[in-house]
Parts: structure tokens; sequence; C-alpha cells
């Protein structure tokens, strides 16, 4: 544990550990390697479920890592076929607003029952 050095470094983090989002305050644990490799600093959420737990989290993250990873690189194979402009995006901001849904649980409702997603070819 450690005291914060600079109030600019108090706020809005994510967990080295879970990437969760947590507040900041003036003490902060941080996740360092037994090679003293600095993660950064770990949420109190994390802290609470301890060493095991906290151990299963890195290793489930290391794995989504690694498929985006393998991911990523199948994209820049594939390469890019269309690519909107920049005033084609900011055109579409300006039209579009606000988002199609309010929330995740809406969209995800909607397109349960047979609203339009993401993926749709009609837009």
């Amino acid at each position: 544990m450690k005291l914060l050095l600079s109030a600019g470094d108090v706020g809005e983090q994510r967990c080295a550990i879970c990437e969760r989002k947590f507040w900041l305050g003036p003490a902060t644990a941080y996740a360092i390697s037994d090679d003293n490799v600095l993660l950064g600093e770990t949420c109190p959420a994390c802290l609470e479920s301890g060493p095991q737990e906290m151990e299963r989290e890195l290793e489930w993250h290391a794995r989504m890592s690694r498929w985006v990873a393998a991911q990523k690189e199948e994209f820049a194979r594939e390469g890019f076929s269309e690519v909107p402009s920049l005033e084609e995006y900011l055109m579409a901001e300006r039209v579009y607003q606000t988002p199609l849904y309010r929330s995740a649980e809406e969209a995800d409702a909607a397109i349960a029952a047979g609203g339009p997603g993401l993926l749709d070819e009609n837009d």
C-alpha cells in the first residue's frame, strides 16, 4: 500500500487485475510481480476477493487478450475494403445525435425481440 504523491493521481482508474473502473483515493494498492514489475493499481473489490481469485481473474484476462490479439491479427491480414471518411463519420454523428437504445439492457431486449442490432445489413 502506498500514499499517492499527487492529487492529480486521485480519480477514476482501471484496475490492473479485473480492468473495471474504480475510484482511486489517496491510498492505493499496487499489483507488483515477484520480479518487481508494476502492473498497476488494484481495486478494493479485487483485494477483497483474495489472491486466488485475483490470479484466476488475471488468467482469464490473459486468455481474452490472446484471443483479441489473434482476432486483430486476422483483421490486419484481411485488410479493410471499406472505411468511412472522417467527414462521413462526423456527418453521421450530426444525423444520429443519440444512440438507438438508451442502455445495454434495452438494446439486448430489443434485439432479442427482433429489433435492429449492430451487425444488421440494413441500417
